[in-house]
């Protein structure tokens, strides 16, 4: 009875062991993916300054409207393309 807790007791080590690596090494790729991609994609001083410029005009605006127009295009079997609404 005491052989069988005992190997109970390490089989369940050994799951635990495999767990904790495989979210090491999963947690990892995520990681070493975003921070390259956080280098591939700068941000355009330019870009960043005219941002900027938008948010300090806004910001100073007493009130502001804004009218939006939605459109879904989809594509159905066979590449044919559905305009929606």
């Amino acid at each position: 009875m005491r052989e069988t807790f005992s190997h109970l007791r390490k089989m369940m080590r050994h799951i635990i062991y495999s767990i904790m690596v495989i979210i090491f090494v999963s947690l990892s790729a995520v990681l070493g993916a975003t921070m390259a991609n956080a280098q591939a994609t700068a941000i355009d001083p330019a870009a960043d300054r005219l941002m900027q410029q938008m948010s300090y005009f806004l910001s100073a605006l007493k009130t502001f409207s804004v009218h939006v127009e939605n459109r879904i295009d989809s594509l159905r079997p066979g590449d044919q393309p559905v305009a929606g609404l």
